[in-house]
């Protein structure tokens, strides 16, 4: 009870962030002029999926649909945020095509920085149509949370935390922590990752996102041996990388910052043994510290 009423105050006071709005010079992918064509189900799209259809994707274009996903919204749903949101403006929620790109991605439709809707409101329109979301590759969708601004993990004081904020206000994020390749797909984009002097805000929040999934247990049960080393000789390098940079908002890692913050949240997280019993001792040390 006490964690669940943590959460509900990080995720209501973060709400009133996320209206606020601030600056990113990251762009967008751009929104094709050509309006989309709707495409009826077929009867090959209505056929059951097997598992593997349904947690795994990765890569392809997304064709479009006329569903808005409003009505999909399981039990479960509808006790988050995100959920309770859509059930109050049902009319606010954007049809799910609006979400394609012309390069066949996803991405916001909308920006995310102008003021014009409440806290409330803004989780409505950052719904996503379950048509199309289901369809969307992995990196996508981790791509979509790293998009999720002005909110960012600076706000945060636990990986943990801004996770819990993810799930509770982005019908993507539970989407994505369902797929069987997370932890794959994570990790070929952690490899890629880098902290340089001069890096902006953005990048380390996007740097911090991967870390902060990374560090789940889910995803370390998802990985092999080898994975699960390559993830942490990666995590021990940036944490190192960081001690040469000067312009960072967080100092510690996000990473070993967020094995402890789940830990905290769940009792338990199987990365505390395999860094304790693989990393070197001030990836250990890291890990009884607070995100800071």
């Amino acid at each position: 009870m006490r964690k669940l009423v943590i959460i509900s105050i990080l995720v209501t006071s973060m709400c009133m962030l996320l209206a606020c709005g601030k600056e990113t010079s990251s762009p967008a992918p751009t929104k094709d002029a050509t309006p989309t064509q709707e495409v009826a189900p077929s009867a090959e799209s209505q056929e059951p999926k097997t598992d593997a259809e349904q947690n795994t994707q990765t890569g392809g274009t997304i064709q479009s649909s006329s569903i808005t996903g409003v009505q999909d919204l399981t039990e479960e749903e509808k006790d988050y945020s995100y959920g309770k949101a859509v059930m109050q403006d049902p009319e606010l929620v954007l049809p799910a095509e609006d979400w394609i790109m012309e390069d066949g991605s996803l991405w916001y439709p909308f920006d995310l920085h102008k003021q014009e809707y409440s806290a409330q409101q803004l989780l409505t329109r950052c719904y996503i149509g379950k048509s199309v979301l289901k369809k969307a590759s992995t990196e996508n969708l981790i791509q979509l949370l790293q998009g999720l601004w002005p909110v960012d993990s600076f706000t945060f004081s636990n990986p943990g935390f801004y996770e819990q904020y993810l799930v509770h206000s982005l019908n993507a994020t539970n989407e994505l922590l369902s797929r069987d390749d997370l932890g794959s797909t994570l990790l070929a984009m952690y490899k890629n990752a880098s902290i340089v002097e001069g890096m902006t805000s953005e990048e380390e929040n996007n740097l911090i996102v991967l870390e902060t999934l990374l560090a789940k247990e889910s995803v370390y049960l998802q990985l092999s041996d080898e994975e699960r080393a390559e993830v942490l000789a990666q995590a021990t390098k940036l944490m190192e990388d960081r001690e040469n940079v000067s312009n960072l908002n967080r100092m510690s890692s996000a990473f070993f910052s967020g094995i402890f913050g789940y830990q905290m949240l769940y009792s338990e997280n199987a990365w505390i043994d395999y860094v304790n019993a693989n990393g070197n001792d001030d990836a250990k040390a890291q890990l009884t510290e607070d995100w800071n």
